[in-house]
């Protein structure tokens, strides 16, 4: 075979599924499950009721099991994996594709490159084809292409990857990346992604998105995690499987997504669904699937989808640099105007998380005290009211003294709720809400402004 390097991997790949599916078909026909495809586009947080279907599927086997069943003694091999070894032996850069010669496959002759070739891309590639297809007997080129698109990518970092992904409700990026740092980037989810998580691998966990849920998932945070050459790359030294709350990166990213989402609408809401952590380019692939702790916040509402324009676009890369350094470094280092911006962020972010309209006013107000008075400072009451309207209206928020009337208003509600008034005469909902919504343009401001706490009037 001639021609380009990745019209002959295309190719060869496209012939081996063929191999495959059409022994399959004639000798030994896999055995079905019920599979569950998105039909057509989902451009939404909620799949209308006819949203999907379900179709009868190949399960999804172990590569190696796959092999032992085409290739036994007395049958035909696959011609192309010959094709595969000989592009291996004619592209020797792309040997990090293959495991390291062993005892079963020991050097780079044309059997042994057949075996390493299968264990390390083309088996995965062959299992993931007839998972995704619902005739293995006829070539689906779609579903082809898709996973060539995947060794491509593969091809071109050139390297093993180790990867969390949390995929997100409530985002649209209308088929734009944004690269956020050099390991974090937001990107929108591609149909393998969708397939996946519609169809659990038990053999990785049950933790997914229910059903139809799992349509709305159109974005997810990617963070590549750096790379230890003393270990396996099975697992992650940054994870910790022992708690189920989202990490820094993760963390940063839901807080500078809400600031520049963040509206008066009490429906919207960025949040996540599971986290997921996988290693691209390994021997075996490897993925394990949890849940994240909170992470759905209040199921009474639908949440909006929130398509960020390209100012708020530009306005997420230096407020994630911003609240990471904040999430990452030590205590001890810290300011402390800085330490009185974490908890604020804190409170801001753990309000979404609760049923309570109350609870909400609680937060912010633990937040704006920190970020507006002092420790011991006489008169609280009257400089908080003050300080914040202020700081509102030099931000565009309003007149000054109705600024101060409102916030009063809301800290009055706070003192109703905190000293148990077995009746609160006030809109405590509308006032949660407006003081939320305040709360996040502050922190908006003095993250993306001057990382030093402006200071007290």
């Amino acid at each position: 075979m001639k021609g380009p390097p990745l019209q002959r991997l295309e190719s060869a790949l496209r012939g081996l599924v063929m191999e495959v599916t059409v022994y399959l078909s004639f000798r030994k026909p896999l055995p079905k499950h019920a599979r569950y495809v998105a039909m057509g586009a989902v451009s939404g947080e909620e799949a209308s009721p006819d949203g999907q279907c379900a179709v009868a599927t190949a399960v999804r086997h172990d590569p190696r099991d796959l092999l032992r069943m085409v290739e036994r003694p007395g049958h035909d091999t696959l011609h192309a994996l010959d094709a595969l070894a000989r592009l291996l032996v004619d592209v020797p850069e792309w040997d990090f594709l293959v495991p390291a010669p062993s005892e079963e496959s020991p050097g780079h002759d044309l059997r042994s490159l057949r075996h390493r070739a299968w264990e390390g891309f083309a088996g995965e590639y062959v299992r993931d084809y007839l998972w995704l297809v619902e005739d293995p007997g006829k070539f689906d080129p779609g579903a082809a292409r898709l996973l060539f698109q995947r060794m491509v990518d593969r091809i071109q970092l050139g390297r093993l990857r180790t990867l969390r992904i949390t995929p997100l409700f409530g985002l649209w990026l209308a088929g734009r990346e944004l690269i956020l740092s050099p390991q974090v980037r937001l990107r929108p989810t591609h149909d393998f992604e969708r397939h996946l998580w519609l169809n659990p691998d038990e053999r990785y966990g049950r933790d997914s998105a229910p059903g139809r849920q799992a349509l709305g998932l159109t974005s997810v945070i990617e963070v590549e995690e750096p790379r230890d050459d003393k270990r396996d790359g099975s697992m992650s030294r940054i994870i910790d499987l022992s708690t189920t709350q989202p990490g820094p990166c993760e963390s940063a990213v839901l807080a500078c997504l809400r600031l520049v989402s963040q509206s008066g609408d009490f429906s919207n809401g960025i949040r996540p669904g599971f986290m997921e952590q996988h290693v691209e380019g390994s021997r075996h692939e490897y993925q394990m699937r949890w849940p994240l702790v909170g992470s759905m916040g209040p199921q009474r509402h639908h949440p909006g989808v929130f398509q960020p324009s390209e100012e708020q676009r530009a306005q997420l890369v230096p407020l994630f640099e911003r609240i990471h350094t904040l999430f990452t470094q030590e205590r001890r280092s810290l300011t402390p105007g800085d330490r009185s911006l974490i908890v604020a962020l804190n409170r801001w972010m753990s309000s979404y998380s609760r049923t309570d309209p109350k609870d909400w006013l609680i937060d912010c107000w633990i937040a704006l005290e920190g970020l507006f008075t002092q420790r011991k400072e006489p008169g609280l009451t009257t400089k908080c009211a003050t300080r914040v309207s202020q700081a509102l209206a030099a931000l565009g928020g309003g007149a000054a003294k109705e600024l101060e009337a409102e916030v009063r208003a809301s800290y009055d509600c706070r003192c109703d709720i905190v000293h148990g008034e077995r009746e609160i005469r006030r809109d405590f909902f509308s006032i949660a809400l407006r003081t939320r919504s305040h709360l996040g343009q502050i922190l908006r401001h003095r993250l993306l402004s001057a990382p030093a706490t402006p200071p007290l009037p």
